[in-house]
């Protein structure tokens, strides 16, 4: 039995798209967990809270606040090459 070369072709974009949308969404989700959990450490920073992890290491809540903007804007900037990559 032959195989409708058009057919075939469809499913094969059907299995890019599919690839694609994956890609987008599994972006979008990761974006907006490590968006939430920034947040949320911020907000914990901002109120004066400090950890009983931060107590022990001696991490101030400044100084960590510092190093969480600073893994954010490398964070953000990784994500727009690849993001850009995914277009």
């Amino acid at each position: 039995m032959s195989r409708d070369p058009v057919e075939e072709e469809g499913k094969m974009c059907d299995q890019e798209e599919e690839k694609r949308i994956r890609r987008n969404t599994n972006w979008l989700l990761e974006r907006t967990i490590r968006s939430a959990v920034e947040q949320h450490l911020l907000d914990v920073n901002s109120s004066g809270g400090q950890s009983s992890e931060d107590s022990e290491s001696g991490t101030s809540p400044a100084s960590f606040s510092t190093s969480t903007k600073q893994r954010r804007r490398q964070s953000e900037e990784q994500d727009e090459v690849r993001h850009g990559s995914d277009v």
